[in-house]
């Protein structure tokens, strides 16, 4: 079978390769430091008296839907159920998921009540 793409449907499927060959390098540069921060925890027993927070500001589409990017309406779950994971120091992981909408409006590194 032929393709008889387009010039347009072309450069398209170029731009949306490209973003998941962006995205998957990112994703696994992210992987890799927080694997070394993980690793460090471990190495050093801090997970008995650290607070560990990892969160996003938003999700991102990469085709689903037949769009790209982040700058949607927050009506599909890609972008609008971003990470929110939290361990607190003497609390068990596995009894401690919560399905419930979050909000992490206060979540901003500078809010000294993290601190």
């Amino acid at each position: 079978m032929i393709c008889r793409m387009t010039k347009c449907c072309q450069n398209q499927a170029r731009y949306i390769s490209g973003l998941f060959t962006y995205r998957i390098k990112f994703s696994v540069m992210i992987n890799h430091w927080l694997g070394k921060l993980l690793d460090v925890m471990d190495r050093n027993n801090l997970w008995d008296d650290t607070l560990l927070i990892m969160t996003t500001d938003h999700g991102f589409l990469l085709g689903e839907h037949k769009l790209t990017g982040k700058n949607i309406m927050h009506t599909y779950n890609e972008i609008a159920h971003p990470l929110l994971m939290i361990h607190l120091p003497g609390t068990d992981p596995d009894s401690n998921r919560i399905s419930a909408i979050t909000q992490k409006h206060r979540l901003d590194a500078d809010d000294p009540w993290l601190f």
